[in-house]
């Protein structure tokens, strides 16, 4: 749970971020598909992947309960600051490179059409910079890039946290 003040810090950070419709290194273009994947591990959870369809490079943040919220505004209201914290912690890199250089998207978009327009309503009433107040749904082509880059990543989560043999 984020407090409506750390919101308001996270979109105070978010707008100020840099945009351009390539990415950083100019090679792809800056948009970003996302999904809300359940995670049955321990312990269970939801996590939400970012993936550039152009790249393949993936970045999820949660864990988060999101799935299981009563109504889809609740589901938005989870998942508006894990979309947020994705850029302004810069995809995970700056984890790496203390000096890489958080960016915002130039477009985002998601096959949860539902999801989608609730979100919209959140970046919006929350104060995000009105052209990131939409996202695009139904890219057939981004939803099979990100469904694949899930798979890939689940099947070595599971490795990691999976059963061990003792022999």
């Amino acid at each position: 749970f984020v407090s409506s003040m750390e919101l308001q810090e996270l979109v105070r950070t978010f707008n100020s971020l840099p945009r351009g419709p390539r990415s950083q290194s100019g090679l792809v273009d800056n948009h970003w598909h996302f999904a809300v994947h359940h995670v049955p591990l321990d312990p269970p959870g939801d996590l939400v992947n970012f993936v550039n369809p152009e790249s393949r490079f993936a970045h999820t943040e949660g864990p988060a309960q999101i799935l299981s919220c009563p109504s889809v505004a609740a589901r938005a209201d989870v998942t508006l600051p894990l979309l947020l914290k994705a850029f302004t912690n810069g995809m995970g890199t700056k984890l790496h490179n203390p000096h890489a250089t958080p960016f915002a998207p130039w477009s985002w978009g998601t096959d949860d059409e539902e999801l989608a327009r609730a979100l919209e309503e959140r970046l919006q009433s929350s104060g995000v910079h009105s052209e990131l107040c939409k996202i695009k749904v139904g890219d057939e082509q981004g939803n099979k890039i990100e469904q694949e880059v899930w798979t890939d990543l689940f099947d070595r989560l599971k490795r990691i946290v999976g059963p061990k043999c003792s022999k």
